[in-house]
């Protein structure tokens, strides 16, 4: 092929413009289904949206990213607050769950915890992944809320793996635990 026929693809800015709008009003609607923001703050955090959705531009990263601000933090209340995301799921005709740390497993025993492996060890958690997320599909669970791993090495490969597992629908509670174990 000859590559000064090669030109860059195009899109009218219009239809750009109106992808990112439906996007923005998808995003909108899942927050509001979700009561996200108003379960986080029932326990003291303040959700911040921020990332694309906040951006307005949902065109090619289509997360939603929530950062998760208190002071202090009280890991009980964010467990709480999990446990009342995975509850109002079911209530609205979801099954719900949470794939947590080993060390996680009986504090979100409310929320249908199932065990991705200990928060120390990244290879364990990526080989432990696949088996979890056959085993959600199989229980036909349709939200699912993750504990995460650093996104550095196999924790980046981990995570990919999360968000393509999501189709990259993804609502992010960044670092509600960091302070709590520093």
């Amino acid at each position: 092929m000859d590559s000064k026929n090669l030109q860059p693809a195009t899109c009218p800015r219009q239809t750009i413009e109106n992808l990112a709008l439906r996007n923005l009003r998808r995003a909108k609607e899942i927050i509001a289904d979700t009561g996200i923001e108003a379960i986080w703050r029932t326990v003291g955090v303040e959700p911040r949206l921020v990332g694309s959705v906040k951006t307005g531009l949902l065109v090619k990263h289509l997360d939603i990213d929530f950062h998760v601000y208190s002071n202090p933090v009280v890991i009980a209340d964010s467990f709480a607050a999990m446990a009342k995301l995975a509850t109002h799921a079911d209530a609205q005709g979801h099954r719900a769950c949470v794939m947590c740390f080993t060390e996680h497993m009986d504090a979100l025993k409310d929320c249908h915890p199932h065990d991705i492996g200990s928060r120390d060890n990244a290879s364990e958690v990526a080989h432990r992944l696949f088996d979890t997320l056959r085993r959600l599909d199989e229980e036909h669970m349709d939200v699912i809320f993750s504990e995460v791993v650093p996104p550095e090495g196999v924790g980046l490969a981990v995570m990919t793996r999360l968000g393509r597992a999501a189709a990259f629908h993804i609502i992010q509670a960044r670092d509600v635990l960091k302070d709590e174990e520093a």
